[in-house]
């Protein structure tokens, strides 16, 4: 199950959404975290995968920047004013299921006025917000950590540990600075984390193991939250991780 769905606008602050996605499902291994661009798998039925993930989720962080509620369409029209506008269906749907919404306020963004807003979505007003400035603070994560840790995702931490074993007993050396480097350029880019398994391939055949550490150990925690925790692609990861330690010596 998906406990967090992240609401954002592709055109406005896509980045604070790829960070509350790796943030997520790095810190709470094991928790399930929708992110459109990486949790949608191909073929799949854009809407109901949309609507079925909100029914399940515990909390959706409406990602608000400072264009959020102006964006418009080639003719003119704000979006949220549009009923199909997917942000503005996501919001609604996740306010009428009594789901609890948060936004997360980027860029300088301020949260709007009940009479700028549909009136479906209104009721996001209701909620405490969370602040975020680019890049985000240590002090802005932890309070999103506590706030999640209080929404009971803290169980799924608990719960997780023990995938964590291989990792604590076969990943205890530091990585090169290049190889942490290329993992957290792909993370900020917001790399589907099936295509960071494939860019650390390509740094095994070229014989540079650490930065294949470096960029699986990162790939690993998101493929467990958006494909489970011993699904193929986990099992495998793991696999290469093994295999490039041995090549290490280690």
């Amino acid at each position: 199950m998906t406990a967090v769905f992240i609401s954002y606008r592709r055109d406005d602050a896509q980045w604070a959404a790829v960070a509350l996605r790796n943030h997520i499902a790095i810190n709470f291994s094991g928790t399930g975290v929708f992110y459109d661009g990486a949790s949608i798998k191909p073929g799949a039925k854009y809407a109901d995968v949309i609507e079925d993930t909100i029914d399940e989720c515990s909390v959706l962080l409406a990602v608000i920047g400072k264009k959020w509620l102006t964006i418009s369409t080639d003719t003119g029209r704000r979006r949220l004013d549009i009923e199909d506008d997917w942000v503005r269906r996501e919001i609604a749907r996740a306010c009428s299921n009594g789901i609890c919404v948060v936004p997360i306020l980027v860029d300088g963004a301020s949260l709007p006025e009940a009479k700028e807003l549909p009136l479906k979505i209104q009721p996001l007003l209701a909620h405490q917000s969370l602040t975020f400035s680019e890049p985000p603070k240590d002090s802005e994560f932890d309070e999103l950590s506590s706030f999640l840790e209080g929404s009971g995702l803290n169980k799924a931490v608990s719960e997780a540990e023990s995938q964590k074993t291989f990792e604590n007993a076969t990943m205890s050396s530091s990585p090169t600075a290049i190889g942490e480097a290329v993992a957290k350029a792909l993370l900020d880019a917001g790399t589907d984390p099936k295509t960071m398994v494939s860019v650390a391939e390509l740094r095994f055949e070229a014989e540079n193991f650490e930065e294949q550490e470096a960029i699986l150990k990162q790939a690993l925690p998101l493929l467990a939250s958006t494909e489970g925790p011993d699904s193929e692609w986990v099992l495998s990861t793991r696999s290469h991780i093994a295999g490039c330690l041995f090549k290490q010596g280690r």
